[in-house]
């Protein structure tokens, strides 16, 4: 009943506090866009840079990327990481309907070297996204889920990304 009788104040507080919101974004930007700029923190402002809105994807991405395949060569991979500076690398598939370089996805640096240092190359893995469990015996999709790399295995690098390594070579292996 308190709460209820003191409604006539509710106007007139949001009102200002709305005000005097727009009033300072307009002289000053916020105190959290201020401290994320003071420590540089990676973020997207809401409004782009004057040279920024005139730009296309097509003026900054590469113009042949370099894809690869849900199975591939580890060498291919290797290098692919070591030639280039890319941070993700489009997945493609063989689609009857779509041609020979569907898109399916996209895998990053941080994850092919996670991949290439824990030698994880065999080509049996559970399938992605497969809400029903195997229907023939002899699918392994049960099999390799206790030996497929985990979140954790991904991101026990960070922030130190392991590098290729230079001695080690990659010649028969397949990623999958």
């Amino acid at each position: 009943m308190f709460v209820l009788g003191n409604v006539e104040y509710g106007l007139p507080l949001i009102v200002t506090l709305f005000s005097a919101r727009w009033v300072g974004n307009y002289f000053n930007h916020g105190i959290y866009d201020i401290h994320i700029h003071l420590r540089q923190l990676p973020f997207l402002d809401w409004d782009p840079p004057v040279e920024g809105s005139r730009m296309r994807v097509k003026h900054v991405m590469t113009r042949h990327p370099k894809s690869v395949r849900t199975v591939e060569r580890a060498g291919l991979i290797w290098d692919y990481l070591s030639l280039t500076t890319h941070n993700g690398f489009p997945v493609v598939v063989d689609d009857p309907t779509f041609g020979p370089k569907f898109f399916a996805g996209i895998i990053l640096r941080k994850q092919l070297t996670v991949v290439l240092a824990q030698k994880d190359f065999r080509s049996l893995k559970p399938r992605p996204f497969s809400r029903h469990p195997p229907q023939e015996p002899n699918d392994v999709a049960g099999d390799a889920a206790a030996t497929c790399l985990s979140y954790q295995d991904m991101e026990a690098a960070y922030p130190n990304y392991p590098e290729p390594d230079v001695g080690y070579t990659l010649s028969d292996a397949y990623v999958a």
